[in-house]
């Protein structure tokens, strides 16, 4: 993870780690077959976040082939204190035949509908708590990015007071 002023970063490496369903049958291979992925985004600002995974079969490193790409945008845009307009844009290069393209739609409504939900009952909770939502949190190492993020848009508020 790197942070600078006002963006956040990521890499994380996963070798020969197994394809889960989701990213397997898109690329042609077994579920659990062992894969590279290279995955990585950046906190661009509260509105923007952007993420990437590059999938390369360990079995031809040598080519320096990239076997699949993903890219993925979540764009978020106010509407009240409490609610916002949440846009995503989804995309690889691999698995494009029309029933491959029908699953990744279902497949990311479905996701994205669970985000939904989770996002609108959290909304719920925090309406419903008097206590400040920053005294709430409890964050690990593995939250540093986000941390990170969090830093960047209070120091934008307090510009913004």
């Amino acid at each position: 993870m790197t942070a600078d002023e006002n963006t956040v970063t990521y890499h994380q490496s996963f070798v020969r780690s197994p394809l889960p369903p989701t990213f397997a049958a898109p690329l042609g291979r077994p579920v659990g077959t062992p894969f590279n992925r290279e995955n990585y985004g950046s906190f661009v600002s509260p509105a923007l976040q952007i993420a990437a995974v590059d999938f390369i079969d360990p079995d031809n490193l040598g080519s320096g082939e990239i076997a699949g790409r993903f890219r993925i945008a979540h764009a978020t845009t106010p509407i009240d204190a409490t609610h916002m307009h949440y846009f995503y844009l989804l995309g690889r290069d691999h698995g494009k035949s029309p029933e491959m393209m029908e699953q990744f739609a279902a497949l990311s409504r479905k996701g994205f509908g669970e985000d939904e939900r989770m996002i609108e009952a959290a909304q719920s909770v925090l309406s419903r708590d008097p206590r400040d939502p920053l005294t709430l949190e409890v964050s690990v190492r593995a939250d540093s990015a986000g941390v990170h993020a969090r830093r960047i848009v209070q120091r934008w508020m307090q510009r913004e007071t």
